[in-house]
């Protein structure tokens, strides 16, 4: 444990004051309070050490003596700036002597700025510290203020580098020697509540062992606001400069009672104290806010008014700003709506007053009549005898005047109507019934007017050409009508046909055979209706006679007999033994039972079919074998070979061609009945024979199996 000595409080005893505003938190290097300005005086700094950093003093770093700070880490930052060259000391202890407490410290410096602080105090030893127990007064002296003895040495622990040593701690005397400082360096000193005693006294430090001008003048100006005033309902700002803590005295009417700069808006004139703490420095000051009273003024409550009372005169005490930017004392209202004026007094407040006058609605109401012309009328005392509307004032019910308004339009003797109707309608005009186009005049009594009229009617019957085309082919829907030269009828005309859908185009199309109907409407709902029938044309048919029994090779032309005329289109199916597939009547070569089929179309597309079957005699030459052929390479009757019906069962077993010499020139025993590419083309060894006529000769192997032999003439033709 720290022994504590009290001896220092004897000496240091006249600081001893009454607590006050504590200063800001100072606990940190960065919260560093500034005094310079406190002079080298002795001085009360009303401050709490807080917690600082845990991790700020480092053995072997920048710790100096305090080997073993406070467990709370109480310590207080404090710098300044030499304003001259020399010596800086002082001798510190607790303001408060109920409140005794150790106090150690560090001294840093020189360091050239405000920013390099805290990075130079936390990597560098200080150049002056103290460790030790007791309460003692402690600082920087060259003699030592109890002891009276000469003060030497830089750190009361011996040295950063071995600290507690020389002398150990509990025997040093708490004082180290004076700092020789250079004017705009900037030096910090660190104290540290060892004990956590001070709570809001704070510390007294004496400065007089500091060289004068080192620290600056002393107590640095603190200006407080003059006296001031303000317009009732409003506020004014109150100005403290310099200071670090403040207290506003009574709060009532205060924005904030712990700032340097409140607004005040009290309910009376009131004056307030504050007081203003500064590191070196408390002051009081008083500052008095008068309270103006307002030029206050009334432009009436809000009303409703009649038109005839607008313009409605506003008074204001005098020269007053107005809603729409003017400046008067009396303004003229001419319209419903909110009005304002805004008074500025003698003591410069401003006062405002607003009314809000609505319009209490009048009557208006009319009537019409209709008198006879060359009759005069009377209303209200006057007699008129044109078309005219005339207005009378009367006392409404809400007491604004109201107004009525009589139109009157004379009724002249006579009356015109020029229209038209729908052929079949009849038009009713002043008890008559008309159904022709005419010009038509009448004498009739209305309202007690004789009147003549005059009705100009027109009749505008729908009228229209009719064009119409059946359909091109029996049983199809291509029929059409179409309506032109259309006449009469009032705006637009649009067709309906069978009463199917509206159109505005008069066309139908892919219509079949039938009896139609077409309904023309116009604007005015005027209907006329076109009937017409479409006819249904006869059948295309094409007969192609009675079936044909054929011996195999025989010919045969096919008759086609048409119902129609015109020009055809044939088509012919299967194509086999025929010579044309699209002639109207191709020829058939029969080799086989077969049935062909004739496609026959017209002009507008139509289209028939017919069908044929060709039969075999019974009974007739197995074989056929042509007599002539033309190997020419022209596709057409280019081989030669054996026809018969395959029905037969037969099969041929050899076919030979000898020249008129008996000299054998073609020979095959694979030929294929009826097919002629696999017989003879004509040639000897490749080479085309000379025309003239060859002998052939067959076997045909029959169904039963016997053979028949058969031989013939050809004749080769190029």
């Amino acid at each position: 444990m720290k022994t504590l000595f009290f001896l220092a409080i004897t000496v240091f005893s006249p600081l001893f004051v009454a607590a006050q505003n504590p200063l800001p938190p100072n606990a940190t290097c960065d919260q560093a309070l500034n005094i310079n300005g406190c002079g080298n005086v002795a001085q009360i700094i009303p401050l709490s050490p807080g917690q600082g950093d845990p991790n700020f003093i480092q053995d072997g770093v920048n710790a100096g003596c305090l080997v073993d700070p406070s467990i709370d880490y109480n310590f207080s930052f404090f710098y300044f700036q030499a304003q001259a060259n020399g010596q800086f000391g002082f001798a510190v202890q607790s303001a408060n002597p109920n409140l005794a407490t150790d106090i150690d410290f560090n001294v840093w410096g020189p360091i050239s700025s405000v920013a390099q602080i805290c990075n130079f105090v936390r990597n560098n030893q200080p150049i002056r510290s103290s460790f030790d127990e007791g309460s003692d007064l402690t600082g920087l002296a060259d003699v030592h203020p109890v002891f009276g003895n000469a003060v030497t040495d830089d750190f009361d622990c011996g040295s950063p580098a071995t600290p507690g040593t020389d002398p150990p701690i509990g025997f040093a005397d708490d004082f180290v020697r004076r700092i020789d400082v250079q004017i705009g360096q900037i030096y910090v000193i660190m104290l540290d509540d060892f004990d956590g005693t001070i709570e809001n006294d704070g510390i007294a430090i004496d400065f007089s062992g500091t060289s004068n001008g080192v620290l600056g003048l002393s107590n640095m100006p603190i200006t407080v606001s003059n006296d001031t005033f303000f317009c009732n309902g409003l506020s004014v700002q109150l100005q403290v400069t310099g200071g670090l803590n403040y207290a506003w005295s009574p709060a009532t009417g205060l924005s904030c009672f712990d700032c340097p700069n409140p607004f005040a808006s009290p309910s009376a004139t009131t004056t307030y104290e504050v007081t203003i703490v500064d590191v070196c420095q408390t002051v009081t000051e008083f500052v008095t806010v008068a309270l103006l009273p307002l030029p206050a003024f009334s432009l009436g409550q809000d009303t409703v008014v009649c038109a005839s009372q607008l313009p409605l005169a506003l008074a204001a005490p005098g020269a007053a700003l107005w809603q729409d930017g003017s400046s008067a004392n009396i303004f003229a209202a001419a319209q419903p709506g909110l009005y304002w004026a805004e008074f500025t007094g003698a003591n410069g407040c401003q006062f405002r007053d607003s009314v809000t006058l609505a319009l209490n609605p009048s009557a208006q109401t009319q009537s019409s009549a209709q008198p006879c012309h060359g009759q005069p009328y009377v209303w209200d005392g006057q007699a008129f005898s044109a078309d005219t509307t005339v207005c009378a004032t009367f006392a409404g019910l809400n007491g604004c005047d109201s107004t009525h308004c009589l139109t009157l339009t004379f009724f002249y003797p006579l009356l015109t109507l020029d229209t038209s109707i729908c052929s079949g309608q009849t038009l009713a005009w002043h008890g008559t019934d008309y159904s022709t186009s005419g010009i038509f005049t009448d004498t009739v009594l209305l309202g007690g007017c004789l009147t003549a009229t005059l009705l100009d009617l027109e009749i505008l019957p729908i009228a229209a050409e009719l064009i119409s085309g059946d359909p091109l082919c029996h049983g199809d829907s291509t029929g059409f009508v179409e309506l032109t030269n259309i006449t009469g009828g009032i705006g637009t005309v649009v067709f309906r046909l069978n009463g199917g859908a509206l159109t505005n185009v008069p066309m139908f199309g892919g219509l079949p055979a039938g009896n139609w109907e077409v309904l023309a409407t116009d604007a005015a709902g005027c209907t006329a209706t076109f009937s017409f029938a479409l006819a249904d044309p006869p059948a295309l048919a094409g007969e192609l006679g009675p079936s044909p029994e054929l011996a195999v090779g025989d010919t045969y032309a096919i008759p086609v007999q048409v119902n129609q005329s015109g020009v055809f289109q044939y088509a012919w199916s299967p194509p086999d033994g025929l010579d044309c597939t699209d002639c109207p009547s191709p020829v058939a070569r029969a080799s086989e039972e077969i049935t062909y089929t004739l496609l026959l179309t017209n002009a507008d597309g139509c289209e028939a079919a017919g069908v044929l079957l060709i039969r075999i005699k019974a009974g007739e030459a197995i074989i056929y074998v042509p007599n002539i052929f033309s190997p020419d390479g022209d596709g057409q009757n280019d081989w030669l070979t054996i026809f018969g019906n395959p029905a037969e069962g037969l099969a041929v077993d050899l076919f030979r061609v000898y020249n008129r010499w008996g000299e054998l020139i073609f020979e095959t025993q694979s030929l294929g009945l009826n097919d002629e590419q696999s017989g003879w083309d004509g040639r000897q060894r490749g080479r085309a024979v000379l025309p003239g006529v060859y002998v052939w000769l067959a076997e045909i192997r029959m169904a039963d199996g016997s053979l028949l032999r058969k031989h013939g003439e050809v004749a080769v033709l190029r």
